[in-house]
């Protein structure tokens, strides 16, 4: 078995948190105020932030091989 790891630091800004934001399934099964008032709030949150925020982007590749 091998493992290989990796991470990328990125800085996001709002609209991308906010895109990402829409295709979880909670903000699915929020109502239409409900998702503009969060979006909102992200928003916000980002701004006071100074326009971006850090993000760690982690990956992991898992490889094996059968036994012959």
């Amino acid at each position: 078995m091998r493992l290989t790891t990796t991470s990328t630091e990125r800085e996001e800004r709002a609209e991308r948190l906010i895109a990402v934001t829409r295709t979880t399934s909670m903000y699915l099964g929020l109502d239409a105020r409900d998702r503009k008032r969060l979006e909102d709030g992200l928003a916000a949150v980002v701004e006071e932030a100074g326009g971006s925020y850090p993000l760690t982007l982690y990956a992991l590749l898992v490889t094996a091989r059968t036994a012959t």
